[in-house]
């Protein structure tokens, strides 16, 4: 507005945003007053227009309104009252003495909704106004006989600030009387002085503008005296950014953007289902200073407006020292959806590529495709338990396990399929082939497509690009370590034999940058290292021997771990302890600690008191965040240390 000769926007006569109320008199055929008679009571309610809209504000606004009559030019209130929930209310007056022409304000005033239920305490006011004049009894902008069909509306509201606005004097304020229907809203301008075009139909557009975005109609609608033109200087809230890019919960989060409300409970910021309850906005409102509630954890960050709209600030806001639920929602089944709406049946394998997550959703027998906004597509799969290549939903999978991703950047995906015995290739666009495996259960060495395996569980890349896999041996008390060296990739080989004791129904597989390779052996309760030449030895945890102990990893006790995942830059190694049910760490010093979980259940929340259900497999990003696979609770958590 700065350059403009604006009017200052009115307060005298004129009051907040709202919807279409009803007054309707109940003193018709009363004999005429003097000037000095003492006022009869007012009597009316408070009902909706034909549906607009706003119909859910006028749904809040007649039940417990406080209905007020005001005087017009001391701004003291001479009478109120309440609705009841059917509307209805009764003003009553003592030695009130109005002089002919005298001008009050009639509004009803209620304390709306700001994203969590009505007439929250804080949040915002609405109010609908019409003029009244003492013509020897009410008359009103909508009623030529007086004390009946007194009528509050958008209609009115308009009027009222036109009136405030451009300083109509008391000849053309009386000449308002008859203008507005009561019904529909329309304004006759003839006598006014105003016009249709240029002043109420106008105003009357603002006026519904504010009332659905839950404004000040009047306190916000400005007029330009150079042109004559009207404008509310306010808009939709819009969020830009905001920092840090994790916050912690119990700090600050700084949001920027434009139109942020400054007052208190007009916006509600939710963190999941947690709502701050304090937020400050700067003067020029494009930044505001959230407080994130002490118990908020990584969840989508949504910017509640009055209006009902819910922008997406962040569809997915990881909190550190938390843990969250990114996409699942427990039950067991499938379908594509966002957030909670997905659904997965016992989940296994995850990888991150490209910014999507790839996820072998076993019993449902898929390749899913998960963008970082939380939306679950298929990639490929059907549902039917069978081993068959094809594109997309024309492929079959036969619990499909751990996966990797080609280490040169083609976004070729590689999974273990354990029911079927084999090697699955899924290209980015869905196409599925079977690269290894003759479909036998036994272990049989030889060129791909002759070669066996006995319980394939998961694959892992070297950096020259040779292939590892855990062969599980159908958890007879063996397992084996089988590879598929690059460049000529046309033959599986054994690393690790199928002795007993060695590998005991091994999973999850990482690799450092030198050739290393880490492996979860499950049922001996350990995390093996075995060198590119296939010495293995106990990296972490007690051969034979589960428990939870933390620790030197010497002394350190697992549970049936399962997927792993290295960090390259600190060489920390994240495990999946999942009969734990909980998120462990290794690190290079040789130090066992416990990052996330405390048992089997479902629990978001601190990263100790959180709780998962059988965690099978961790993808990082670089920030990190962990992705885990929660596979009896079907869903996708996550984990930022």
């Amino acid at each position: 507005m700065s350059g403009r000769n604006v009017t200052h926007r009115a307060t005298r006569w004129l009051g907040l945003g709202g919807a279409a109320i009803a007054l309707t008199a109940c003193t018709a055929g009363r004999p005429a007053l003097a000037p000095t008679a003492i006022v009869p009571s007012l009597s009316g309610h408070v009902s909706f227009e034909p549906p607009r809209h706003t119909q859910a504000t006028m749904t809040e606004v007649a039940n417990a309104a406080t209905v007020s009559l005001v005087d017009a030019v001391g701004g003291t209130t001479v009478s109120s009252s309440v609705t009841d929930s059917a509307g209805n209310f009764v003003l009553t007056f003592s030695n009130l003495t109005p002089p002919p022409g005298a001008v009050y304000v009639l509004e009803a005033v209620k304390g709306l909704s700001a994203g969590s239920g009505p007439n929250r305490a804080g949040a915002a006011a609405v109010r609908i106004r019409t003029l009244l004049f003492w013509n020897n009894g009410w008359q009103s902008l909508t009623n030529s006989i007086v004390n009946q069909n007194i009528v509050v509306n958008p209609g009115t509201t308009a009027l009222s600030a036109i009136a405030s606005l451009r300083q109509l004097g008391a000849a053309s304020m009386s000449a308002l009387i008859n203008t507005v229907s009561a019904t529909d809203s329309s304004f006759v301008p003839g006598g006014t002085g105003l016009s249709n075009a240029n002043d109420y139909q106008p105003v009357l557009t603002l006026v519904n503008s504010a009332i659905q975005l839950d404004q000040d109609p009047i306190g916000q609608i400005a007029r330009n005296s150079n042109n004559g033109t009207y404008s509310l200087p306010t808009g939709v809230p819009v969020i830009t950014s905001f920092s840090p890019a994790i916050p912690t919960p119990g700090g600050n989060l700084i949001v920027r953007g434009a139109y942020l409300d400054k007052i208190a409970g007009r916006n509600t910021f939710w963190f999941g289902s947690i709502a701050a309850s304090t937020w400050s906005v700067g003067a020029d409102r494009t930044q505001a200073t959230v407080s994130i509630p002490a118990n908020a954890y990584s969840a989508p960050l949504v910017l509640q407006q009055p209006n009902g709209v819910a922008q997406t600030v962040s569809p997915y806001l990881f909190l550190h020292g938390t843990v969250g639920t990114f996409v699942g929602d427990s039950y067991t089944n499938w379908n594509d959806g966002v957030g909670n709406l997905a659904e997965f049946n016992f989940p296994i394998g995850i990888n991150l590529f490209g910014g999507f997550l790839y996820l072998a959703d076993a019993n449902n027998s898929r390749i899913r495709k998960i963008n970082l906004a939380g939306a679950a597509t298929t990639l490929a799969g059907n549902s039917t338990a069978a081993t068959l290549d094809g594109l997309g939903s024309a492929a079959e999978f036969n619990g499909p396990y751990g996966m990797a991703l080609d280490p040169f950047g083609s976004g070729m995906l590689y999974a273990a399929e354990n029911g079927g015995a084999c090697i699955r290739r899924i290209s980015p666009n869905g196409q599925v082939t079977t690269i290894a495996g003759n479909g036998a259960a036994t272990d049989a060495d030889g060129p791909l497509l002759s070669a066996s395996f006995n319980g394939p569980r998961w694959v892992a890349f070297d950096a020259t690009g040779s292939m590892y896999v855990t062969d599980a041996s159908g958890g007879s008390g063996f397992g084996s370590l089988r590879k598929i060296a690059s460049p000529s990739f046309s033959t599986v080989t054994t690393l690790v034999p199928n002795s007993l004791g060695v590998l005991n129904y091994p999973h999850g597989l990482a690799i450092d940058a030198a050739g290393t390779l880490y492996v979860g052996d499950t049922r001996n309760h350990v995390i093996r290292r075995v060198t590119p030449a296939g010495a293995v030895s106990t990296y972490a945890g007690t051969v034979g021997t589960s428990g939870a102990a933390d620790g030197a990893t010497t002394s350190a006790t697992f549970n049936e771990p399962r997927g792993i995942a290295l960090d390259q830059t600190t060489g920390n190694l994240y495990v999946a302890d999942t009969m734990n049910h909980r998120i462990r760490l290794i690190t290079p010093a040789g130090g066992v600690s416990t990052v996330a979980g405390t048992g089997p259940g479902y629990q978001n929340g601190p990263l100790l008191s959180a709780q998962f259900n059988q965690p099978r497999a961790i993808a990082l990003d670089g920030q990190g965040n962990m992705y885990v696979t929660d596979s009896i609770n079907n869903m996708i958590r996550t984990v930022t240390p």
